[in-house]
């Protein structure tokens, strides 16, 4: 029983830290550091407070969040004011921007999602997810550990503040009761953090490589991270499929982006022992 509540925790803890890892940036290497630090001391410390409380440590666990690496964020900044700077940043019309409806819409009009007991909700971007059986949304308390930038969750100006500082916000976490799958959405202001309103298309490329090594310092081995087109919510969107292996442990993610305005949104699909991230992904839905 003690080798399950172990396992199980670890795994809590490492799909936070591997969600996170591909769409949340931060402009400060100090943050990341001590975020990357806290992260793993969550993650060390997890067998010995599962064995004394089994239930609050997955709950301290799931609570801890890693934003990625700064050389990320860099990285996509550096390429997307290249791109803005030669004229070949695409506003709208292809596969990447498929969801934006508005590229032209003020930077101040973004509202946080809401979730009730089984459905989140978020109008800005139009979409809604609905929990499948035998699965929960993290409590208010773990969000906010999450969203530590941010005092007042109620406060749309806060938010907005926060995301023009630069600040990933963490609109919903969702996760299986078994700890095997879980699905996270996030938001960050395009402009803040890389320099350019960019095309979903230019900051995945130049995301890839970088992420690679985000997760590899952070554990992660055998890792395979990839751009692709995939159906979401009916439509074509660009994707960043990754798969690895973590303590001998098979894991499976997929990003999806959304571009509203000069907000992104990315959903991130993360499963363990066998891929489930398009099936989890598929309960994302149009209001």
């Amino acid at each position: 029983m003690k080798n399950t509540i172990r396992f199980s925790a670890a795994l809590l803890a490492l799909g936070m830290l591997f969600s996170a890892a591909g769409c949340a940036g931060t402009n400060s290497s100090s943050a990341a550091s001590e975020s990357s630090a806290a992260s793993s001391a969550h993650i060390s410390g997890s067998s010995a407070e599962a064995e004394a409380e089994p239930e609050t440590a997955a709950s301290a666990v799931m609570g801890s969040v890693v934003t990625t690496s700064s050389d990320v964020s860099a990285a996509s900044s550096d390429a997307a004011v290249s791109a803005a700077e030669s004229g070949t940043v695409s506003q709208s019309g292809d596969a990447a921007d498929t969801f934006s409806a508005s590229a032209e819409a003020p930077a101040d009009t973004f509202d946080a999602g809401t979730s009730t007991s089984s459905v989140y909700r978020n109008s800005y971007f139009g979409i809604r997810f609905r929990l499948p059986k035998d699965w929960s949304f993290a409590e208010e308390p773990q969000l906010a550990e999450m969203n530590k930038a941010v005092s007042d969750k109620d406060s749309a100006e806060e938010i907005r503040s926060a995301l023009s500082e630069g600040q990933t916000w963490f609109d919903m976490y969702a996760t299986s009761d078994d700890g095997y799958q879980n699905l996270n959405i996030t938001v960050q202001n395009i402009k803040a953090v890389y320099g350019a309103n960019a095309d979903i298309d230019t900051l995945v490329d130049t995301s890839l490589a970088p992420l690679r090594s985000a997760l590899e310092a952070q554990g992660a081995q055998d890792i395979s991270v990839r751009k692709e087109t995939t159906d979401f919510s009916d439509e074509p969107a660009v994707c960043t499929r990754i798969e690895g292996s973590v303590q001998g442990i098979p894991f499976y993610e997929t990003q999806v982006y959304m571009k509203e305005g000069s907000y992104i949104l990315c959903a991130t699909a993360v499963s363990y022992s066998e891929d489930q991230t398009d099936s989890i992904l598929e309960g994302i839905r149009r209001i």
